[in-house]
């Protein structure tokens, strides 16, 4: 055999060798790290596993985050809604709060005019009641005044009634007496026709009597003097105002206190008043 040969065995037998212990090596490094791989594997799906529950977590948390910030956000438009409002309410109340503070000015004038007016009246009040108290003094001490104005106002009340019968009675005496009057002056004017003025149909004293009625339809005067002063039916007074002549009247009827008669209407030179002055004689 050959040197060739026989290094090419030694060194086949080398390399066998070299590769045995390789191989040896490799597979021992093989099982270590098939553990490793095991073992690192495992600890990759735990850390896996860890982060998937921590990212489920950080999840669950943004959620939670992110719904908190959206109630953050409902609230806090809400509470931007709520402020602008308020500021509205705010407006509407300094306006009221204006026109309340202008009423209440107002009020506080009229509160002090109705004062003053209360004063015044209150004043007025007083005066009257002064009034009041010295009306009631005098009329106190006219109540003697006032009975005796009532029983004199009862007595001029009969004497009115009386004067009313007499009235009444003059009247209806009066109405019987008329056509006789008219007759009589028909009479008595053709009388003076044919025979002239007669001044006196009966003879009469100085007499001076006032005129108190007069009747200008009926043609009735009445005097203030009667059977008392002595007059008597058929006198004949001349009337006058003043100094002027107004007419004759004739006596036909006679009372105690005044008489009546009828005014010579072709002798009158006016009408007769009440207040005129008659006589039997000047």
């Amino acid at each position: 055999m050959s040197v060739v040969a026989k290094i090419l065995i030694v060194l086949n037998l080398v390399l066998a060798v070299v590769f045995l212990g390789a191989s040896a090596s490799f597979l021992g490094q093989k099982e270590s790290w098939k553990t490793k791989y095991e073992t690192d594997t495992a600890e990759l799906k735990d850390k896996n596993a860890n982060l998937t529950t921590q990212v489920a977590e950080k999840e669950g948390l943004f959620r939670q985050q992110e719904s908190a910030a959206m109630n953050y956000k409902n609230e806090r438009d809400t509470l931007a809604a709520k402020i602008e409002q308020a500021e509205v309410d705010l407006q509407q109340f300094r306006d009221n709060y204006n026109k309340l503070n202008a009423d209440n000015n107002r009020l506080s004038e009229t509160y002090k005019n109705a004062l003053a007016q209360i004063d015044q009246l209150r004043q007025d009040l007083s005066n009257a009641n002064t009034a009041k108290d010295s009306a009631l003094a005098e009329a106190r001490a006219n109540t003697d005044t006032a009975n005796n104005a009532v029983t004199e106002q009862k007595r001029l009340e009969s004497e009115l009634m009386d004067a009313q019968d007499q009235i009444a009675g003059l009247e209806k005496k009066i109405v019987a007496l008329s056509k006789e009057l008219e007759t009589a002056g028909v009479m008595l004017q053709a009388y003076k026709d044919k025979f002239g003025v007669i001044s006196e149909l009966v003879s009469a004293p100085a007499l001076t009597a006032k005129v108190s009625a007069v009747d200008e339809k009926l043609n009735i005067v009445v005097l203030s003097i009667g059977k008392d002063e002595g007059v008597k039916p058929g006198y004949e007074f001349t009337v006058y105002r003043g100094d002027k002549y107004v007419g004759k009247v004739v006596v036909d009827d006679v009372a105690k206190d005044h008489c009546s008669g009828y005014s010579k209407k072709e002798l009158q030179q006016g009408p007769i008043q009440v207040g005129d002055d008659a006589r039997t004689r000047w």
